[in-house]
């Protein structure tokens, strides 16, 4: 996955100053997953929740609702 590329310390610290916007992130992620996808792709495979998950395990010390 490319999101593997990404410096993890940066978005460390993106998470962290950003964390209204990683809010509403995860819940559009949720949101547009339920509209648009839940009954033809698991939530395991959406990209989003992919993407999501990996944030959560950079965003241990932020502690920011994702």
């Amino acid at each position: 996955m490319n999101i593997d590329l990404i410096d993890a310390d940066d978005f460390k610290d993106f998470i962290s100053s950003n964390k209204d916007f990683i809010k509403i992130t995860g819940d559009r992620i949720a949101s547009y997953w339920n509209e648009y996808y839940k009954k033809s792709i698991d939530k395991d495979e959406y990209a989003g929740f992919k993407i999501k998950e990996k944030f959560k395990c950079l965003n241990i010390k932020a502690k920011v609702e994702f």
